[in-house]
């Protein structure tokens, strides 16, 4: 199931259509995972996980209100449905412990498998044009999306991959050669976003492990970070056709003017209903006019609003900002408990999960699938760590936390 979850949240731009609503495989998996979302709901569980997904049900519960009171509730059935998803994937992860061997075992298969993908993609659409090479895996603009529905998420998923990969990585030869094709397929998808996201994660990430080690902050443990970071600003500054490409397709007029118009309507229609919002998606419900307004023969017929708190205000208001806020907080500081207690695979967890967080301050990946596979693998329980005086109370008992088997 977990392979199926990473699989899914890879292939959003493999599409399928349903009675006249078009699901990628990570929203259809997700569906389907509803009845596990309903058995953790009405059963005897471990209280903080329940605690968790109580609250993120309450702000979609938001949701439903505010899609009630739109006048159009049916309208709102496809939104409703996406905001559900990345709830069922949390309450998927949460269910049992998380096994860190597997996690990585994972990541490193699809850093792999599409980092090689995203090097041939590149290479392909600068030899022959990016009109030649598929439009699944390359956009208009030359940027790479691969089998992910566009470039800006592919670029807060491989980030979000890369960040899980660091736990357990080793320096091998393997390992290098693994990071360069991730790195240059990040570095493909052209989205200033995701990158930023990697580069601050990758230092909290080292502040995370130091404190689950029980060790101060030293060269050793930033140093990959640093070399990493000077890698990325030297192929920026001292490669002429990178740093055009980036300044050319990454300020794009097209691109700033809409998203700030986008912005714009969004906080001035939150204001027409500031208590509740005015319902999941309901942006799709004026694509017609806001495609026009933003000259649309560029844009997906399916518009949403590209930041993720102003998003949030806009579909369910100030209450469900609030809620959806106090359940951010809730996982970060239950990640921030594992991460005391030893787990060092939580202290990656919980970094790749503030890269997503970070990502989401310009794209919509709040409401997709890898949302709640990064908000659970934080929130899970770890199968070892390494503090002895660290306990928590489940539905079988008592949890006596033990030895982290990678030696300190």
């Amino acid at each position: 199931m977990l392979w199926l979850s990473f699989i899914g949240i890879m292939t959003t731009a493999i599409v399928l259509s349903v009675g006249g609503l078009n699901f990628a495989f990570e929203r259809i998996y997700g569906l389907i995972l509803i009845p596990i979302l309903l058995y953790s709901l009405f059963t005897p569980g471990n209280p903080p996980i329940k605690k968790s997904i109580l609250l993120w049900m309450s702000w979609f519960f938001v949701l439903i209100i505010s899609a009630f009171y739109s006048g159009n509730f049916m309208g709102h059935i496809s939104p409703l449905l996406i905001a559900v998803v990345p709830i069922c994937y949390f309450t998927l992860i949460t269910v049992d412990r998380v096994d860190g061997a597997v996690i990585d075992q994972i990541v490193r298969t699809l850093l792999w498998g599409f980092g090689v993908l995203g090097v041939t993609a590149l290479a392909a659409s600068r030899v022959v044009g990016p009109d030649h090479v598929p439009f699944t895996l390359v956009d208009q603009f030359g940027r790479l999306r691969l089998t992910v529905i566009e470039p800006n998420l592919l670029g807060s998923t491989f980030g979000f991959l890369l960040i899980l990969s660091l736990p357990r990585a080793k320096l091998t030869t393997s390992t290098v050669v693994m990071y360069a094709l991730a790195l240059v397929t990040l570095l493909g998808a052209f989205s200033k976003g995701p990158l930023v996201a990697v580069v601050i994660a990758g230092l909290l990430f080292g502040v995370f492990r130091a404190i689950a080690r029980r060790t101060g902050l030293s060269i050793a443990t930033l140093l990959p970070i640093w070399l990493g970071g000077a890698a990325c600003l030297a192929l920026l500054t001292f490669l002429p056709s990178a740093l055009g490409a980036y300044n050319t397709l990454l300020a794009r007029q097209d691109a700033i003017s809409s998203r700030v118009y986008v912005l714009n309507l969004a906080m001035a229609r939150f204001w027409e209903s500031p208590l509740i919002g005015r319902g999941p998606g309901d942006f799709k419900l004026l694509n017609p006019e806001i495609l026009r307004a933003v000259g649309g023969q560029h844009f997906s017929q399916n518009l949403w609003i590209s930041q993720m708190m102003v998003n949030i205000l806009h579909d369910s208001g100030i209450i469900g900002v609030t809620i959806y806020v106090l359940f951010l907080i809730m996982i970060v500081r239950r990640g921030l408990k594992w991460v005391r207690a030893g787990s060092i695979d939580h202290a990656g967890y919980l970094a790749a999960f503030l890269s997503i967080v970070i990502s989401s301050q310009s794209s919509t990946v709040h409401l997709s699938a890898i949302f709640g596979i990064a908000a659970g693998l934080v929130a899970a329980m770890p199968l070892r760590t390494k503090a002895m005086n660290v306990g928590e109370s489940t539905s079988t008992g008592r949890v006596r936390p033990f030895l982290n088997e990678r030696k300190a």
